[in-house]
């Protein structure tokens, strides 16, 4: 009898927990025709502010410099489109992607670039994948950039801000 107990108890926990809907609050669709994807997310000053990278040239995306970009987007908490804006240069950029911030309107991006044009001002090794680190402010101007790596494949997949780095 003690087992068949438990085993009810059991049935009844588990069945009405698991029997909740989630819904969502909202939610939105953004891109263009050709590839697009998310990567990363922060929330600053009451917005969401994502990062991926995006193959269009089309939809939401306001320019693409060519191949893949970095694409930078933001919309409020209610899902609401603000603004978008894209990173790059005519190769293949926006892997492996990653944004931070170190305050309310200093960002930092890296990603994956094989670019030497467009808003990569000096990679020594274009064609190749390299690390392009960039600061932004919440306008979405790049304040400075920089490729680093070498002439093999060269990615990051997470970071941090240092205590020497200033704002």
């Amino acid at each position: 009898m003690k087992y068949l107990l438990f085993s009810f108890f059991s049935f009844f926990i588990f069945h009405f927990s698991f029997s909740q809907i989630m819904q969502p609050k909202w939610e939105i669709c953004l891109g263009g025709t050709e590839w697009d994807e998310g990567k990363g997310i922060n929330y600053v000053e009451g917005n969401y502010r994502i990062i991926g990278q995006t193959k269009s040239f089309d939809g939401d995306i306001s320019f693409n410099h060519g191949a893949w970009d970095l694409w930078l987007i933001e919309i409020d908490t209610n899902g609401n489109f603000i603004n978008e804006k894209t990173f790059g240069g005519s190769g293949a950029d926006g892997n492996f992607i990653d944004i931070i911030d170190l305050n309310d309107s200093i960002f930092y991006i890296t990603s994956e670039t094989k670019s030497s044009d467009g808003d990569i001002s000096n990679n020594p090794w274009p064609g190749h994948s390299n690390i392009w680190a960039l600061q932004i402010n919440k306008e979405g101007d790049i304040l400075w950039e920089g490729v680093h790596g070498g002439s093999l494949i060269d990615w990051t997949r997470d970071m941090e801000v240092t205590d020497d780095v200033e704002g």
